[in-house]
């Protein structure tokens, strides 16, 4: 937290610079003036004066739109698709990169979490100059409102470019970086943890040697199997988006 604090000191000067540079003088005498015959009552003095000081905090600065287009990329992942992202990282071994093309509810789910926002003339002004790499440029958009609304649509499809776009290079990422045989073994490895090997029957022992331990746990535990992947496969997706 900072603390500002501050005073004020009269000055014969009309100069601003000047003034000011005569006011710290002023006031580093007023502090380091020694009072030889009372050295208490220095303490008491200079006390006094840092106590007059007028005190206020300051905030430290929010997140910037860039900043917020970061973090809600990964919100929106993790809230709106990472369900069919396991989907389809189990049924097909890879997942598709196109949010409103390769996943059933990306579009509408963008547009109505990211998209379908309204700003405030200064918060657009500030939102499309920090995004300005970013900047919706389709004036199709807004054809036919007024000023302020016009902003307040080029800000929200701005601010949805940025999201898209980095939304867009995490899923790429965690396409790239998920070794689905590495977690096909973790799996298998942590669901078989969670059975004895006495209670295997003669059965589930010939199923494991003809067809292997995947095979068997899919037919005989295909729910924990599938739940214990989609764990593991949760967690790794996870850690993929916080490194990015």
């Amino acid at each position: 937290m900072i603390v500002i604090l501050s005073t004020s000191i009269e000055v014969e000067e009309m100069d601003e610079y000047k003034a000011k540079q005569k006011a710290k003088e002023k006031l580093f005498k007023m502090l380091t003036r020694p009072i030889e015959d009372d050295e208490m009552g220095a303490l008491c003095i200079m006390k006094n004066m840092v106590l007059g000081f007028s005190a206020s905090i300051q905030e430290p600065p929010g997140p910037s739109y860039y900043e917020q287009a970061q973090e809600e990329a990964k919100d929106f992942i993790v809230d709106c698709l990472l369900d069919e992202i396991l989907n389809q990282f189990i049924e097909d071994g890879e997942i598709g990169t196109d949010i409103r093309n390769d996943f059933d509810d990306g579009d509408s789910a963008f547009h109505e979490t990211i998209v379908d926002r309204s700003y405030s003339t200064e918060e657009a002004i500030d939102l499309i100059d920090d995004l300005s790499d970013y900047e919706e440029t389709d004036s199709g958009l807004w054809e036919g409102q007024d000023w302020d609304d016009i902003l307040s649509t080029k800000a929200a499809f701005t601010y949805g470019n940025a999201v898209y776009d980095k939304a867009s290079n995490l899923i790429e990422w965690i396409r790239d970086d998920t070794d689905m045989d590495e977690i096909d073994r973790l799996a298998i490895r942590s669901t078989l943890k969670q059975f004895s090997k006495k209670s295997m029957t003669k059965e589930d022992r010939r199923i494991i040697r003809e067809d292997g331990l995947r095979a068997w746990l899919q037919e005989a535990h295909g729910d924990i199997f599938e739940k214990t992947m989609r764990n593991i496969l949760t967690e790794r997706i996870k850690e993929i988006i916080e490194e990015h």
